[in-house]
């Protein structure tokens, strides 16, 4: 049954000119990757609803080509968005993931602060699995309240914290209180004991467990803030089921990791890049050379940053491997396996606690082949290109926290 809502608002014209501002650069900086202006001349241009069909499997980690082609084609609806209604069709969707929501999620809340008035309507899932990701990372919260009403009384297993906002480009959607009211909005220190605290509000942790959370969600904050570049804005959201599996989706919009080692590196960390360019070519001469997939893979190892400069140990980066020696440490039950998924502009790299061999947490190299050579091909299950283009830097992390005892406990 189609759901639908009108937002018509009275607005401060102090309010409206932020939104506006902010609304803007969402807009500029999202069209350098995703630009669909033919579309303004093609047959869906003159249907009088814009309709976009969400895949069967929405999901950025199992399903990236046909997920990322979804998101672009809802950015497109800028075009039209005072012109005619948005219709979201769920109606084949079996499967979504949290990465994929959440980024829709974002989309929508811009074209929400956008300074016209925004027609939306769809059909929801048939899938109840892929109804309660929508009601958790609070699609139909914000934009379908009856429905969310009607989820909220008979409950979920899920647990879920408030969506983590910030960056340094201005947030439109904060200038609207009823969403700004759901949001957490901190300095990293605080975001890392918010997260830490949610999770030991349910599972009760450790004190290394929870030095263990803070730690890699403070070191992957202060890479979204020094590598995103002059646009930057980071969302998180985390989610607890009821099988202890914990899922934090870290979603970094700003330049990609390619474009900031490309872009903004040192003259030291180029000169060792293109090294590395030319044994991996003069190694394996039969194959074509990507290099956005080669120094996205590069980012993840030791001492690869874009700020190093000699031997100064300060400039060394060391974000990505104290993820890895986290996400390896943590732990597998009977029926799941953790996984991890970076998306970075066209590369994905997609893992799970089982591919340790492919990881020396000594060397801090991750490398996804036999030999851990980075200098030979890689494993394109693994590591891969896409069509589609993702507008900065996706990291998401399923996991289970290995139990420790607890002082007193025999």
């Amino acid at each position: 049954m189609p759901l639908a809502v009108e937002e018509i608002e009275n607005i401060e014209p102090e309010t409206l000119k932020k939104r506006e501002k902010g609304y803007n650069q969402f807009i500029n900086f999202m069209s350098n990757y995703w630009d669909l202006h033919w579309l303004s001349h093609s047959r869906k241009a003159k249907k009088n609803k814009f309709t976009v069909e969400i895949p069967v499997n929405f999901s950025l980690k199992e399903n990236p080509e046909e997920s990322l082609k979804c998101l672009k084609l809802l950015f497109s609806y800028r075009q039209f968005i005072n012109k005619k209604e948005l219709f979201l069709n769920f109606s084949k969707c079996k499967k979504i993931d949290v990465s994929s929501s959440l980024l829709l999620l974002i989309i929508l809340f811009n074209f929400r602060a956008a300074p016209f008035e925004l027609s939306l309507s769809g059909s929801l899932p048939a899938s109840e699995s892929a109804k309660i990701v929508l009601f958790e990372i609070g699609f139909l919260k914000f934009f379908f309240q009856d429905f969310y009403k009607e989820i909220s009384n008979y409950g979920t297993n899920i647990k879920s914290l408030d969506l983590i906002v910030g960056g340094v480009t201005e947030i439109p959607f904060m200038q609207i209180p009823n969403i700004r009211n759901h949001l957490i909005v901190s300095t990293i220190t605080d975001v890392c004991s918010t997260i830490t605290d949610f999770i030991d509000k349910n599972l009760s942790l450790t004190i290394t467990e929870k030095t263990s959370v803070n730690r890699v969600v403070g070191e992957l904050l202060t890479n979204f803030k020094e590598h995103l570049g002059k646009f930057s804005q980071f969302f998180i959201s985390t989610f607890l089921s009821e099988q202890n599996i914990i899922t934090i989706s870290f979603i970094g919009l700003g330049d990609t990791i390619y474009k900031s080692l490309k872009e903004h590196s040192t003259d030291d960390i180029k000169r060792i890049l293109e090294k590395f360019n030319e044994e991996f070519k003069e190694t394996n001469k039969e194959i074509e050379f990507n290099e956005e997939l080669y120094w996205t893979l590069l980012a993840l190892q030791l001492g690869i940053s874009k700020e190093l400069q000699g031997n100064n140990e300060a400039c060394r980066g060391r974000g990505m491997t104290s993820m890895l020696n986290f996400f390896f440490n943590t732990d597998i039950s009977t029926n799941y396996v953790p996984e991890m998924t970076i998306i970075s502009g066209h590369i994905k790299i997609n893992f799970d606690k089982n591919d340790k061999k492919y990881y020396n947490s000594e060397k801090g190299i991750i490398s996804f082949n036999d030999t851990l050579n980075l200098k030979e091909i890689q494993n394109s299950k693994k590591i891969q290109k896409l069509e589609e283009e993702f507008p900065g830097t996706l990291i998401s992390m399923d996991f289970i926290l290995k139990k420790e005892k607890k002082e007193g406990q025999k």
